[in-house]
């Protein structure tokens, strides 16, 4: 099978943000940031990490959120980031 032709998803996105946010510490500054940010998305949503698609691309473009991170947790937005563009975008790398 043509690995160009496999599109996963968009669920998939969905999924490994939730699991990001619901691994973050409530208590530090990459948290609170996020309640900042999304302040019209509900207490409950927000501690699930239930996002929706533009959301997570806001996110993705903000330069700022991973500064407010701890090193594990920036450490995992790093990995979340690249498999965003080069596995789950629309342009998918050779590797």
């Amino acid at each position: 099978m043509d690995k160009s032709n496999v599109c996963l998803p968009h669920y998939i996105k969905l999924g490994l943000i939730k699991i990001l946010v619901k691994v973050m510490n409530k208590e530090i500054k990459g948290f609170a940031y996020l309640k900042q940010k999304f302040h019209k998305i509900s207490k409950v949503k927000m501690k699930e990490g239930i996002f929706i698609g533009p959301q997570i691309n806001k996110l993705i473009e903000d330069n700022y959120f991973s500064t407010k991170l701890n090193a594990t947790e920036r450490r995992d937005w790093e990995a979340f980031e690249n498999v965003h563009r080069n596995f789950l975008g629309n342009e998918k790398v050779e590797n």
